[in-house]
Parts: C-alpha cells; structure tokens; sequence
C-alpha cells in the first residue's frame, strides 16, 4: 500500500494490512478524531519517504508497538516533538532526515541522533542518514545497545566513535560515511612514532565484538596518511575485527603503511589480530 487516505472509510477493511509505504508526493496527513483512528492490528512495516508532514501527527494512528522495521525519511523540521518509543517489537530501524536550510539544522541535528540512538536495545539494525554539513555530536549515551548493524551517514568525527563502540556490545558490522578525520599529531610520521602514539592512548578495546568494518575512504581533503592514522588508531583497538571493506587501491595503501607496524614487537601484541585482516571490495 503505498497510501493510506485519511478521509475516507477504508481502515474498516485494513485489519489485514501489514506494510503501509507513504511516498514523497502524498497528500499532507490530517490528524483523526478518537473515535475515526484507523486500527491495523496486523501492520509490521512501516516506511515514509520524503515524507512533507510532521511525524508526530501522523505516528499518533499507528500502532508503534507492534512495527519490526520502520524506514522515515523527513525534512529535519518533520521530526519536531517525535519521540521514537513505544517500539517494543523494532528489529530494524532507516531513520534519515534531509534538510536545505543551514540555520535549522544545529542544534537540532544533534537532537536528531540523539533521538535516533535512543531507540529500545532490542533494535537490531540500525540506518541513521544525515544531510548536515556540520560537525555532529554523537550522544554521550545510547539506549539501542543490542544493535548488531549500524551504518552511519553523518559528520562525526573519529574521534567520537570508540564512546559509541563501546556502548554497543554486540555490534558485528559498522559501516561510516562522511566521518570527519581527525588530524595526525606531529611526531607521527614514522612507523616507531606512530608505535610510541598507540601505546600512550588508552589501551582497552573500543569493541571485542565488531567483526567487519566498511570504512569512509572517499574523504574531502584528506590524505592517505590522514586516512591511514584515523582507521588504524580506531581498528588497532579493535580485536575481533576479522574483515574491512574497501576498495582495492586504498587497501594496497593500508597494507603498505601497515606492515612495518606489525614488526614492531611492542605494539604487536596490542594489533596481532591486524595480520589477519581479510580486505574485501
């Protein structure tokens, strides 16, 4: 179904419905009465796209509790007053927003994410796409914590990523774009400079958990090297991880950079599970 019209008698024959899809070019939603609330006891799926109303109002006639995917993508001013709870069944989670006008969107987008990461444990996969050309902050905490897929369109930075990993103990698969490098110290330029670095940072794994990583190497501006330093002070702390996906050219580059680190006994023991890493396109 790809819209449900609101001013009609049609909800009486929808106790079979289980996907309602609502398209870009649909009709603004008009909030029903009490009494006039569709009931759609078998719905599951529940996806809008580009949708031009607010969100609260139309989420008031839709049974959230019973949904196992929802899909929103909105203007940033739709998700005005949304709450995303209530979600007691949510196994997988698309939620975006787009925006053209810089000035709504800070703080505003901040408070997007952290609607979006304050979504039940019990999420399993989650999408989160922003249009922000900003700088965002991931929230200090997150409530989806049995994710085990992420992917994340937005600008973070790197910096703030093991906080997020490690509120996620189950996470096996995380995919990033447009993530903000972080840029190298000085005295980073040769592998035993960059060996003395990783040893002086915290040494406790951001994740034992995360097993393929899909990182954003289509970087505004950024070097290789910056590339480099960015992915291998996040993966080095991460032992479980057994997979990256990129593409052939800059895994040679990640080899090539890689390898005298791993001959430096010191660190070796911290990065072991790097020598085994799998690069896949």
């Amino acid at each position: 179904v790809s819209y449900v019209d609101s001013k009609t008698d049609n909800y009486k024959g929808n106790h079979k419905l289980k996907t309602i899809s609502v398209k870009e070019h649909t009709p603004k939603y008009t909030v029903l009465k009490e009494g006039k609330r569709p009931r759609f006891p078998k719905l599951r799926h529940l996806q809008l796209n580009l949708y031009p109303g607010r969100l609260r109002e139309f989420l008031r006639d839709i049974p959230l509790g019973q949904l196992l995917t929802l899909h929103i993508s909105a203007d940033l001013v739709a998700y005005k007053g949304v709450r995303l709870v209530g979600l007691d069944s949510l196994q997988s989670s698309n939620i975006c927003y787009y925006s053209e006008s810089k000035l709504r969107e800070s703080p505003h987008a901040n408070r997007f994410l952290a609607k979006v990461f304050a979504q039940p444990p019990h999420v399993r996969r989650l999408t989160v796409g922003t249009s922000s050309k900003c700088r965002l902050r991931l929230p200090p905490t997150v409530a989806c914590t049995g994710i085990r897929r992420l992917k994340l369109t937005a600008q973070v930075s790197y910096a703030d990523l093991p906080a997020l990993l490690r509120q996620l103990p189950v996470l096996e698969y995380l995919y990033l774009q447009r993530t903000l490098f972080v840029e190298p110290p000085p005295l980073t330029h040769t592998p035993e400079e960059m060996a003395r670095h990783f040893l002086a940072m915290d040494p406790r794994p951001v994740s034992t958990s995360l097993v393929k990583f899909a990182p954003d190497v289509l970087c505004r501006n950024a070097t290789d090297e910056v590339v480099f330093y960015n992915i291998f002070m996040l993966i080095g702390r991460v032992p479980s991880l057994r997979v990256m996906k990129m593409f052939s050219f800059y895994s040679t580059h990640f080899l090539r950079e890689l390898l005298p680190l791993l001959k430096i006994p010191e660190l070796l023991k911290f990065i072991r599970h790097l020598a085994a890493l799998e690069f896949k396109e």
